[in-house]
């Protein structure tokens, strides 16, 4: 009898076990299905450049305008529609980024100033995206400029259009 409570108490910690990682599991899945940016991984250059891009972009904006900014790279990572496997290239793709080109000029010398420069706010933003999702921007939404530029169905959010 003893031999079979000991078996029984070992077969219920396994299933508790067991449980318990599967919950794990469900936990990790469903995280990711609410946060469509939970994949997207940035090296320490990446968010170094991600944040003076959305300083350059958005120093002044409020933080949800701010998110906003930041959606528009992550979306179009996400997107078929824009070339990049990285946001690193999304950033640098040629005409896109008015930051990312300002930042490389003044980098070659070519500029020897900045108007804007990041502090850890930038990087707060980015890191606030990347683990909590799309909370300003549907996810069709990659265009934006201070004013109706690109896309359809703007929504304007400071001196910011964004667009699909």
């Amino acid at each position: 009898l003893k031999n079979d409570i000991e078996d029984l108490q070992t077969i219920i910690k396994n299933q508790a076990e067991t449980i318990e990682e599967q919950e794990r599991t469900i936990a990790g899945l469903q995280e990711k299905a609410l946060n469509p940016y939970a994949n997207i991984k940035l090296t320490a250059e990446e968010e170094d450049v991600f944040s003076w891009v959305l300083a350059l972009e958005a120093k002044n904006e409020p933080e949800i305008g701010r998110r906003a900014v930041v959606e528009t790279a992550c979306n179009r990572y996400l997107s078929d529609e824009w070339k990049g496997d990285t946001i690193g290239a999304i950033l640098s793709a040629a005409g896109q980024y008015d930051g990312y080109k300002i930042l490389q000029e003044y980098r070659a010398g070519m500029r020897t100033s900045l108007y804007a420069h990041p502090d850890e706010s930038e990087k707060e933003t980015i890191r606030y995206v990347l683990s909590h999702g799309n909370t300003a921007l549907p996810l069709d939404y990659v265009y934006f400029a201070t004013y109706k530029a690109n896309g359809k169905d703007f929504i304007q959010i400071g001196n910011h259009y964004f667009g699909r």
